[in-house]
């Protein structure tokens, strides 16, 4: 008999983040009797993406997670164990550095806001000796761990990037080891991620593995009928302090070839990145795409020739939109950042340094978008995608991981 799945999120099925449990669902609905998935902001005014027939979504009433009044009116009066919130401060140093101090108190007024919708679902939730908890995020809902006492058959977290290197985060996440060792499995979407955990947390080892993330396959990008046309190059993210996009401009200033630049994304950096590409020299023509939806992204992709994808991350997990770039054939220049080197190399694009330099960065665009290589890195590039994030390969070997030790572990107790 196949088990039953609680799928904790953000925000999925509504709006348009966490894009990539799209493509994760159908394979989870085929092993899984039913799933239900609990989204921390459960906006019914958000757009609602497709799920099958087995999926059902518990509303958790909150809209907002990230406002002040409603995590202080639900916090200060919410549940949770004071005596663990308190150990962790005392325990981890929290209390002698403001930055860390408003921190810790603001994730125990998340967890203290959370657990009476936790507990409601838990009473409308039959048999959770047969149901596998999965935990999508690191940070949010999968916090309130260390503070519940039910039985599931199994809980899982899966950890990505800006969820799991602490550096992010002065080095401090509250109640992140007793977090992980509640857990039965915990899944990072990059090696580099794995071997962080394990070193972080060797005690914890066992039961840390690897579980990429994939995308779809959608074709292949059109190859250039290029005579004198511009060079194009694609970049695609939100606008925000992490992906400093407001970069791009200033290496295309240090372009010499003829370039036609699309951003895909939008966010609070927008004036910002207009007012600088306003400053881009002739050989540059641009398009700021601001946001579109998913499908037409990929619809871009399958009809219009890119010559390279451009990431500028300071820091990622494995980015879903270079995967879906190489499934598509477009070669990458990246950050070296988290996982994203498990899928950049020379034979497919080019990995350049955190810090890097916007002219060294133009002259590497100088020299590779003339260059004949780039036909065999558009090989490589697809090449690499079916090997590392093929969805139809990634996903099943994730949930044959699960169901395997679904059958060895028939009940797990928990404290």
């Amino acid at each position: 008999m196949k088990p039953a799945l609680l799928l904790f999120t953000d925000h999925f099925p509504y709006g348009t983040s966490e894009p990539f449990l799209s493509d994760e669902l159908p394979y989870l609905s085929e092993a899984f009797a039913t799933i239900t998935i609990v989204p921390l902001d459960s906006s019914v005014h958000s757009v609602q993406r497709a799920i099958p027939e087995n999926v059902n979504i518990f509303h958790s009433g909150i809209t907002n997670y990230k406002n002040k009044i409603f995590l202080l009116g639900h916090g200060l009066f919410g549940k949770g164990s004071l005596k663990i919130l308190l150990l962790d401060l005392v325990r981890s140093g929290a209390w002698r550095n403001i930055k860390k101090l408003i921190h810790w108190f603001t994730v125990a007024l998340m967890i203290r806001s959370y657990l009476p919708v936790f507990n409601h679902l838990m009473k409308q939730t039959k048999n959770q000796q047969d149901t596998i908890a999965y935990f999508y995020w690191g940070q949010r809902w999968s916090q309130i761990l260390p503070f519940i006492r039910h039985s599931f058959k199994k809980v899982i977290i899966r950890l990505h990037g800006s969820d799991l290197y602490e550096h992010l985060y002065q080095d401090y996440i509250p109640f992140r080891e007793q977090q992980l060792e509640f857990a039965d499995r915990i899944f990072t979407i990059s090696a580099t991620g794995e071997s962080y955990l394990k070193k972080k947390y060797p005690q914890l080892a066992r039961k840390i593995h690897l579980a990429r993330l994939g995308s779809s396959d959608h074709g292949k990008n059109p190859e250039s009928e290029r005579q004198q046309n511009p060079f194009v190059v694609v970049s695609c993210a939100g606008l925000v302090k992490v992906k400093r996009i407001p970069l791009i401009p200033e290496i295309l200033k240090h372009t010499t070839n003829p370039i036609y630049w699309y951003h895909f994304g939008d966010g609070p950096q927008m004036k910002e990145l207009k007012k600088k590409s306003m400053e881009l020299p002739k050989n540059i023509t641009y398009n700021l795409m601001g946001h579109v939806n998913h499908e037409e992204l990929l619809k871009f992709y399958a009809t219009n020739h890119v010559d390279l994808f451009l990431n500028v991350s300071s820091s990622e997990g494995v980015p879903v939109s270079i995967m879906e770039a190489l499934s598509f054939g477009i070669p990458v220049i990246a950050t070296d950042v988290g996982g994203t080197g498990e899928l950049i190399d020379e034979t497919n694009g080019k990995l350049i340094p955190v810090d890097f330099s916007p002219l060294e960065t133009g002259k590497i665009l100088n020299t590779m978008l003339p260059d004949d290589t780039l036909i065999e890195r558009r090989i490589a590039a697809r090449r690499s995608w079916t090997k590392l994030a093929d969805s139809s390969l990634v996903y099943p070997e994730f949930i044959k991981h699960l169901m395997m030790d679904f059958q060895l572990h028939p009940q797990v107790n928990k404290r």
